[in-house]
C-alpha cells in the first residue's frame, strides 16, 4: 500500500502509561500507520487476505526490521498492546496475524476528511461567537466542563496504570459488592474516568489500601474506593495526626 495520507493521534496519549515506554509507543504508532483506512485485499504467498478498516498484517520478523527492534521486543509490545486493549487479533495463520486497532472507526474515521474544509469554516464562525464550544485539532470537540477523554474505552483508560493485575483485583472486589457478583463496564469506565483526576501513584496507593483492608467484604464499593483514593492525597496534611490514627483519609470518603 502506498505510504500516503495521515493518521490522528490523540493528545491523551501523553497521559497514557505507554507513553513512558519508548518501544511500546513506537509499536502503537506503527500499528496506526499500518492499519488499513478502507477494505482491500492483499496477497500473502498464494493466499488472499481481506483487510477491513483498522486491520493490518503483522509478522514479528518483518515488524522488527521496520522498527529497528529485536523480535523479542516486538513480541512483548504486541502482547502488551493486546492485553490492554489497543489491538486485537482477528485472524491467525502460521506466517502472519491480522490485528485490528480497537476503536479505529471512533478515532480514525476517514469519512471525516471529506468534511474537514466545511468543519474549518464552521469552526471559524463559532469562534467569532465566543468560547461555548472549543475545537481541537483532528476534528474532535468538547464543551467546557467536559473531559476530552470521555469517549475512551475501559482498556484505553486503564492503560495509564503500570500494575494491570492490581486493576483486575479491584474490579473483582467491586463486583463482589453486588448481589449478582458482576459490575457493568459502564461503572468500571466511570471509575477510571474519575481516577484521572489523581496521579497514578495516588490511585494505586488508594486501591492497595482498599484491597488490603478488604473493604469490599463490608459492602463498600466504588464510591468508598474513590474516597480512599482522594484521601491518599491528604497524607501530608495529616502528618501531624496521632500515630495511632491509621484512618487518616476517612474524612474524605463522602462523595
Amino acid at each position: 500500500m502506498p505510504r500516503q495520507g495521515y493518521i490522528k493521534l490523540h493528545r491523551k496519549l501523553l497521559d497514557n502509561g505507554i507513553f513512558k515506554n519508548p518501544n511500546l509507543v513506537q509499536f502503537w504508532v506503527y500499528c496506526l500507520l499500518k492499519a488499513s483506512h478502507k477494505e482491500h485485499t492483499v496477497m500473502v504467498g498464494y493466499q488472499e487476505v481481506v483487510l477491513r478498516p483498522g486491520e493490518f498484517l503483522f509478522g514479528r520478523k518483518a515488524t522488527a526490521q521496520e522498527l529497528g527492534q529485536s523480535e523479542k521486543v516486538v513480541r512483548t509490545s504486541a502482547l502488551i498492546a493486546a492485553k490492554i486493549g489497543l489491538i486485537r487479533a482477528t485472524q491467525r495463520a502460521s506466517k502472519y496475524t491480522v490485528y485490528s486497532v480497537v476503536n479505529w472507526s471512533t478515532y480514525q474515521d476517514v469519512e471525516q476528511e471529506q468534511g474537514q474544509q466545511v468543519g474549518h469554516e464552521q469552526g471559524q464562525e463559532r469562534a467569532s461567537k465566543g468560547p461555548q464550544t472549543r475545537m481541537i485539532k483532528n476534528g474532535e470537540k468538547y464543551s467546557p466542563g467536559k473531559s476530552a477523554g470521555l469517549e475512551l474505552s475501559v482498556e484505553e483508560l486503564r492503560g495509564r496504570y503500570p500494575d494491570q493485575a492490581l486493576l483486575d483485583k479491584v474490579i473483582d472486589a467491586i463486583a463482589s459488592t453486588r448481589k449478582s457478583g458482576k459490575v457493568s463496564p459502564s461503572i468500571v469506565q466511570a471509575q477510571f474516568r474519575a481516577w484521572e483526576r489523581f496521579p497514578v501513584e495516588q490511585v494505586q496507593e488508594g486501591v492497595g489500601i482498599y484491597l488490603e483492608r478488604d473493604y469490599a467484604s463490608q459492602g463498600k464499593g466504588e464510591k468508598y474506593l474513590l474516597g480512599v483514593i482522594r484521601g491518599c492525597g491528604k497524607r501530608e496534611a495529616a502528618a501531624g495526626s496521632p500515630a495511632g490514627d491509621s484512618d487518616w483519609w476517612r474524612g474524605s470518603t463522602t462523595i
